[in-house]
């Protein structure tokens, strides 16, 4: 393909160099919610257990035909955490159900921290790696706040303290141990600091998915705007639209 003349690869760069800049923007927006939101959990001045305030309820299936399924695997979560959309024929192993927001946490190597507030897409079957342990909260905690207790680098430390295995490849934790993790009890939040965990976390979860779609439009707009079939003052149009 022959590239467009220097002026216009120049205006080309400046149009998706917009979006860049919005999606690591988001990027930044979303790691410093988070860190806020585990920070007001952390201010808490009693531990429990956690299995004072979640449960794990895990319903595995194996056989998903042809439908659309949302995958939450570890390379997902490794690769931005949101799941990867894909058919269910593609998936070859049993996968734990997913039916309600629910609080992900790997067994696998956890001296790679993995916790990730899973939010199941209405109409679509929404699938986790049996390599997490899949949480839900108890009575008078939200997920969000779940998430903010299990994100914490206490929580973290607690669970390599608990790792059976010898080798960084085969090291996990088992949910029995995982739910005697000490961790902040959001139950003593104030209402306002409860919402502000909520809020925070929610948002942080929006970021990264308009960060998702905005690089999808970045990645589409790139060889039509080389090619000539899309113009450069079109293509601000519609980066103004997504933006």
């Amino acid at each position: 393909m022959k590239l467009p003349q220097r002026l216009k690869q120049t205006a080309i760069a400046e149009v998706l160099g917009s979006l860049d800049d919005r999606i690591n923007s988001n990027l930044r927006v979303s790691h410093a919610a988070e860190r806020l939101a585990v920070g007001k959990l952390a201010q808490l001045d009693r531990t429990v257990l956690l299995a004072d305030i979640a449960e794990s309820r895990r319903e595995v299936r194996t056989d998903f035909d042809n439908t659309i399924v949302d995958h939450f695997s570890l390379p997902a979560f490794d690769a931005g955490r949101l799941p990867e959309r894909c058919i269910g024929s593609s998936i070859k192993s049993g996968k734990s159900l997913m039916t309600e927001p629910v609080v992900l946490v790997s067994k696998l190597n956890p001296h790679i921290p993995r916790v990730w507030h899973a939010l199941p897409e209405p109409g679509v079957m929404a699938l986790a790696s049996t390599e997490f342990c899949a949480l839900r909260p108890k009575t008078d905690t939200t997920s969000q706040e779940l998430w903010a207790a299990c994100a914490s680098n206490d929580f973290a430390a607690s669970l390599l303290e608990r790792v059976t295995g010898t080798t960084g490849s085969h090291q996990r934790v088992h949910l029995d141990d995982v739910l005697r993790v000490p961790v902040k009890d959001p139950r003593i939040a104030t209402r306002h600091d409860a919402q502000v965990v909520v809020d925070l976390v929610d948002r942080a979860h929006a970021a990264r998915v308009e960060s998702v779609r905005l690089t999808s439009l970045r990645d589409a707009l790139l060889p039509r705007l080389l090619s000539g079939a899309l113009r450069v003052r079109d293509a601000e149009t519609l980066v103004g639209e997504a933006a």
